[in-house]
Parts: structure tokens; C-alpha cells; sequence
């Protein structure tokens, strides 16, 4: 399985559907959580998709996704 490393571009297009790249990175995301690529985040990742997101959605809704993504996905390192 090939390994990627989703920066914080690929989640802020995942995350928002107005970006230009939305549909692809919701592919690359698909394909994580299918299975047929492994996916990882950093630390800083989150915290930099969290903070240029803390309006949008908000600290509660925020805390949840990423919850949820890390279980799926995992942090780089692993």
C-alpha cells in the first residue's frame, strides 16, 4: 500500500468546497479511507487546518472531525 502524507492543502480543499481542488483531494481522501492509499496527517496539520477553520465551523465541530480523521487515517509517524 503506498503511503501519503496529506499536507495541510489537501485537507482545507477536503474541508471546503469552494477551493479548486476540492474534488480532487476528496478522491485522494476517498482512497484513504477505502483503503487503497494509507494516509497520514502531522501534528501540524491539524493545527493549522484548526485555526484558518475556527470560524467556519467552529472549536466543538472542529475537535470532533479531527477526532474521527486521525482514528481513520493516523498521525505521520505511526
Amino acid at each position: 500500500m503506498v503511503k501519503i502524507f496529506l499536507d495541510t492543502n489537501i485537507v482545507m480543499d477536503f474541508l471546503e468546497r469552494s477551493r479548486s481542488k476540492h474534488v480532487v483531494s476528496s478522491i485522494i481522501i476517498r482512497e484513504c479511507l477505502t483503503g487503497n492509499l494509507k494516509g497520514c496527517l502531522s501534528e501540524t496539520v491539524v493545527t493549522n487546518c484548526s485555526y484558518l477553520l475556527r470560524k467556519t465551523y467552529g472549536e466543538k465541530q472542529l475537535n470532533e472531525f479531527f477526532f474521527e480523521f486521525i482514528l481513520l487515517l493516523g498521525i505521520f509517524g505511526d
